[in-house]
């Protein structure tokens, strides 16, 4: 079974799996153009479209949002397991908390006995951090990821209950297991975080019916939508609580669409943050997502239109980056707590979360 779209990712670590012959992985793409890129060589795909391929110990990213399995076989039928998969969970859907059972049902055969593994991934501030069954795992048991911020600790474990915990709720992390004996074999993931909501694409946001503040010219514009006319494009905020990849999806499937808005000046960032302020209430997150994001290359900041990256309203100390794991922008537009930026100040986060609820996009006029 596959993760629902909004489950998937951008970046994963690879890791092969104990005593395995052969560990390759798929890579499932659901977006025209994703370009996925593992040990130095890039993998073109298109919607719909996959890839096979083996992989070291590294770091798997892709432009667009993919779902990563790691496929396991030996070379020898009689040798340990049969060929099975485990899904990835990506970086940015680490979780906090996990309790799993590794199954019991398998039949013995032959010689070889069931072995059971625990695979635990997270970033330096995790290391040292974690308790598997109570007992806090050592920093010096993590094994740093080359060239990354990640870690990994993976083990033998009996199959049974097994709790894995964080000593600090600013610590995350991502739990796989697995197990394989002389023809059996299976794995599965423990703890990643999906989506709050609906993680799919929205298919009918809810509709807004505040007045907007441009009257745009007859034929401009679709109803319900704002024409600025500096860009001569039209603008709109939906409220509905998704993750930016999904927002983006949405943007992109409009007629017309041209994904999450993208800003090119202080005017069209004013003209914004002044339809957001019309829109939406108080119950609605102080953020809205565009379309900035720097998920291809850390630091590389980008609008997923593919505009030109001229213009920037960073809010003070931002971009944060931590760990480099905050991707994609919102905007403020509302200032809730002493610590927010200020309104229209752009911010970096977790291109997961799950607590903004809105979005702006953006189309040409007619």
């Amino acid at each position: 079974m596959l993760l629902p779209v909004g489950g998937w990712g951008t970046q994963f670590v690879t890791i092969p799996f104990m005593y395995v012959t052969y560990n390759y992985y798929e890579v499932v793409a659901n977006t025209d153009g994703t370009v996925v890129t593992s040990g130095g060589t890039q993998y073109p795909l298109n919607a719909g479209q996959f890839v096979q391929f083996p992989s070291p110990i590294g770091i798997l990213t892709s432009n667009y949002p993919v779902q990563v399995v790691q496929l396991g076989q030996h070379t020898d039928d009689n040798n340990l397991g049969d060929p099975f998969f485990l899904q990835i969970p990506s970086t940015d859907k680490m979780s906090n908390t996990s309790v799993f059972f590794q199954p019991t049902g398998f039949i013995q055969h032959g010689n070889n006995p069931l072995v059971f593994f625990v695979r635990i991934v997270t970033n330096v501030n995790g290391a040292g951090r974690i308790a598997l069954d109570g007992k806090v795992i050592s920093a010096l048991q993590f094994k740093r990821v080359a060239s990354s911020t990640f870690y990994y600790y993976e083990v033998i474990t009996t199959n049974n209950t097994h709790l894995v915990t964080a000593t600090s709720p600013s610590v995350v992390y991502s739990v796989v297991s697995y197990t394989y004996g002389s023809y059996e074999a299976c794995g599965f993931v423990c703890a990643f975080s999906l989506p709050v909501g609906n993680p799919g694409v929205p298919t009918n946001p809810p509709p807004t019916t505040t007045s907007l503040p441009t009257s745009p010219p007859t034929g401009k514009c679709p109803n319900g939508w704002a024409y600025f006319g500096t860009t001569n494009s039209c603008y709109q905020i939906f409220r509905q609580q998704v993750i930016w990849y999904v927002a983006d999806e949405y943007c992109l499937s409009l007629n017309n669409g041209r994904h999450l808005t993208s800003i090119h000046s202080q005017a069209e960032n004013d003209f914004i943050v002044n339809l957001a302020r019309q829109v939406l209430t108080i119950t609605d997150s102080p953020y809205t997502w565009i379309g900035l994001n720097d998920i291809a290359n850390a630091n590389q900041f980008k609008w997923s239109d593919r505009t030109p990256y001229d213009f920037q309203n960073w809010g003070a100390g931002e971009p944060i980056q931590q760990q480099g794991m905050e991707n994609c922008g919102v905007l403020a537009v509302a200032k809730k707590c002493s610590s927010a930026p200020e309104i229209g100040k752009w911010k970096d986060v977790l291109c997961g979360t799950g607590n903004i609820t809105s979005f702006v996009c953006k189309i040409p006029s007619a």
